[in-house]
């Protein structure tokens, strides 16, 4: 299989979104608990705003979470990628 330069960033960023403990546990919170504020996964993951605001953003690039704007709340769910890949995680490591 060949890949572009272009293929190979987009693998890159997906594989960062998602091989990193943190960010797996706020895919699996986010799978259980879809449209989550910053301050519930903040919580769930005991860590501090501006970390869970660096590991959201590594999420987004990567394109497994997206943002969604409710009134005044800002809400993360995950993307159909997202939700393929805790499937994939599921059936092969559960």
């Amino acid at each position: 299989m060949r890949k572009n330069k272009t293929s190979i960033g987009k693998i890159e960023s997906f594989t960062k979104a998602v091989g990193h403990r943190t960010r797996l546990e706020i895919l699996l919170f986010l799978f259980a608990k879809p449209e989550s504020s910053l301050e519930e996964i903040r919580e769930h993951i005991n860590s501090t705003q501006q970390n869970t605001s660096n590991h959201i953003n590594k999420m987004l690039y990567g394109g497994v979470v997206m943002k969604k704007q409710k009134g005044n709340f800002v809400l993360h769910k995950l993307t159909e990628k997202g939700k393929k890949f805790v499937k994939f995680i599921d059936v092969n490591f559960n």
